[in-house]
C-alpha cells in the first residue's frame, strides 16, 4: 500500500490482477519444470533402451561372424570348460581381460572385484581357487592391477563408505611401502599411484601363497604358477611385474623396483 495525501492507495503490485498474473507465472513454471523433468527421464530411458540395444545387436554380431564360423570350436567348449589361466583382475570396465589378451571364450576362468584383492575371509574367490586348481586343473594363476584404478586412488586418498573402506583396508599393506618409496624418491602424484597399483598386485600375490590350498600346493611342487600383471588403461599395453615361472621381478619392471631398494 501506498499512502497519498493522508488516504491509503493501492500500488500495482498489491492488485488483484498483478497477484493473479504472479500465480500463473508460477503455475506456468511448475508445468514446464514437470515437462522438463519428464523430458529427461524419457531420454535416460531411451539411452538405456539404446545401450541394451547394442549390447544385443553386438551378440548378434558375435554368433554371425564369430561363433558360427567356429562352431566346432564352441561346440567342444560347451561340452566342457577346459581354461589354461584364472584371471584375478579388477572390476574396472575398461580391463576387460579377453579383449586385452586378444583371448577366446574358454581361455580364462575369472574373478573380478574392486583393486583386484585377495581377502582370506572372502568365500567367493577361495571357492574359486579351489574349484580351479582342483577341478579344472588350471596351472597358471594371473593377478592383474592395472593404473589409473579408482580403487589404488581410494587407498591413497581414504574412503569413507563403510563397505568399500572395509574393502580397501586388505590392501594397507601395500600403502605402507609405497609412501615410504614416494617419501624416499619425492613421486609425483601420478608415479606414486603408479607404484602403488604395482605395490597392491605384489601384496595380493602374497596373500594367495598364504592361503592353504595355494600354500599346500607349493610346498609339494611348484603349480600354480602365480604371475603378476600391470594393465596401462593408456596405453593398452601389459607390464609384467611378477614372472610366475620364476617368481622374480622382471627385468621390465626394474624401474620401479629399485625404488624399493
Amino acid at each position: 500500500m501506498v499512502r497519498v495525501s493522508g488516504k491509503s492507495k493501492k500500488s500495482r503490485l498489491d492488485s488483484p490482477q498483478f497477484v493473479g498474473s504472479l500465480l500463473l507465472l508460477a503455475a506456468d513454471c511448475r508445468q514446464q519444470a514437470r515437462v522438463y523433468r519428464v523430458h529427461l527421464a524419457s531420454a535416460a530411458m531411451k539411452r538405456n533402451r539404446c545401450v541394451i540395444n547394442k549390447l544385443l545387436q553386438g551378440n548378434a554380431k558375435f554368433v554371425a561372424g564369430e561363433f558360427k564360423p567356429n562352431e566346432k570350436y564352441y561346440r567342444t567348449i560347451a561340452a566342457r570348460q577346459s581354461p589354461k589361466v584364472l584371471w584375478i583382475g579388477c572390476s574396472d570396465s575398461r580391463v576387460s581381460e579377453d579383449v586385452i589378451t586378444g583371448s577366446r571364450p574358454g581361455t580364462m576362468f575369472v574373478h573380478r572385484n574392486v583393486a583386484n584383492i585377495v581377502a582370506f575371509n572372502d568365500v567367493n574367490i577361495s571357492s574359486i581357487l579351489e574349484y580351479g586348481i582342483v577341478h579344472l586343473k588350471i596351472e597358471d594363476i594371473v593377478v592383474c592391477g592395472h593404473t589409473r584404478c579408482g580403487g589404488i586412488a581410494a587407498i591413497e586418498d581414504g574412503v569413507h563408505e563403510n563397505y568399500i573402506a572395509d574393502w580397501l583396508c586388505i590392501a594397507s599393506g601395500a600403502k605402507v611401502i609405497t609412501d615410504e618409496i614416494a617419501q624416499k624418491h619425492k613421486l609425483s602424484r601420478e608415479q606414486k599411484l603408479e607404484v602403488l597399483a604395482a605395490e597392491n598386485v605384489k601384496l595380493q600375490i602374497k596373500h594367495l601363497q598364504s592361503l592353504a590350498l595355494i600354500k599346500n600346493m607349493h610346498e609339494k611342487g611348484s603349480l600354480p604358477r602365480i604371475h603378476g600383471w600391470l594393465y596401462r588403461v593408456e596405453t593398452g599395453a601389459i607390464d609384467v611385474l611378477v614372472n610366475g615361472r620364476t617368481g622374480k621381478v622382471t627385468k621390465g619392471f626394474k624401474s620401479l623396483e629399485s625404488m624399493r631398494s
